[in-house]
């Protein structure tokens, strides 16, 4: 996981490449620059699933066709994700299914926006891989990525200014509670994510510092998505950081087609620390999630405002 922030129990490296942020499910999603949505959806289950025409509803329910399983709890957590007629395009996730009336509720902070009817056409089925996303189109090029969501309140087509809230964190998809956020550049798909740490950290905010490398194989390229070539780097820690003070940051994961992070190619780096504190600091490197002895360590100063480019570590 490229950039992600993983905690020191976290072992599967076969995740989305971008950076987890530990906030508490519920929490307000701010979008970070302004730009278009471009896509808003739900990654659902093929199977297995429930499609039908709803038979009404309400602002925290939807009751859904007379074909809908008659067990109770049989859709709790499930997605319903309306596919068209009133209220198209939204999604909620049922929280109690009523099997007697065949009536999916919802959280009383996940009103629908545009209340189904008779209208509404839906599908029901468990969440997959992102979950709940949003898109932006940022600028040029970007593209933002906010993944696992409880909630979307934005949709394709719509203006997204800096700041504006855009959904719920949740833990949609494959995952626990956390925002997954990806900066991608060229093409809006997962083989062109670029690490987000240096879009948000490259200017250093006052007090703070940064420090970026590149860790390379024994024969000098750098990391490539197999199995051994992991980088655990610990020995910095972020101001302020109720979750991770003293934190590592694993590398080595490239995108699922296997190729090279277009990091690499862009700024001549595959890992970045940023919003680090300052300070002397001994970097250690570890090969792979489990290591307990550094392979490398690297003496250093994290200084306020500066990004530091380090020199190369070569991984035995």
């Amino acid at each position: 996981m490229y950039g992600d922030r993983l905690n020191n129990s976290t072992t599967n490296w076969n995740g989305h490449l971008g950076v987890d942020f530990p906030v508490a499910e519920g929490t307000a999603v701010n979008n970070v620059w302004e730009g278009w949505v471009v896509q808003s959806g739900v990654v659902l289950k093929d199977s297995p699933s429930h499609t039908g025409t709803a038979r009404g509803g309400g602002s925290n329910y939807i009751i859904l066709s007379t074909s809908a399983s008659s067990s109770s709890g049989y859709y709790n957590s499930w997605c319903v994700y309306l596919t068209g007629g009133k209220g198209n395009g939204q999604s909620r996730q049922i929280t109690n299914y009523d099997g007697v009336t065949k009536t999916a509720y919802f959280g009383t902070s996940d009103a629908w926006q545009i209340i189904p009817d008779t209208t509404t056409t839906y599908r029901v089925a468990e969440y997959r891989s992102y979950g709940e996303y949003i898109d932006v189109e940022l600028y040029t090029g970007h593209w933002a990525r906010y993944a696992h969501l409880k909630r979307r309140d934005v949709y394709v087509g719509s203006w997204a200014s800096t700041g504006q809230t855009i959904g719920l964190s949740g833990k949609t998809g494959t995952s626990g509670p956390h925002l997954h956020f990806e900066i991608r550049k060229g093409v809006n798909n997962s083989s062109n994510v670029r690490n987000p740490e240096g879009y948000f950290t490259r200017s250093n905010q006052s007090g703070w510092g940064a420090v970026r490398g590149l860790v390379k194989t024994p024969s000098g390229t750098p990391l490539k998505p197999v199995v051994g070539e992991f980088a655990k780097i610990l020995g910095a820690s972020r101001p302020n950081d109720p979750y991770y003070n003293g934190e590592h940051w694993t590398y080595g994961v490239n995108q699922g087609s296997g190729g090279q992070f277009g990091d690499v190619a862009d700024y001549g780096i595959n890992y970045y620390i940023g919003c680090a504190s300052t300070g002397s600091v001994a970097l250690k490197y570890y090969k792979g999630f489990s290591s307990t002895t550094p392979f490398y360590t690297m003496n250093t100063t994290i200084d306020s405002g500066v990004d530091k480019l380090l020199s190369s570590v070569i991984m035995p």
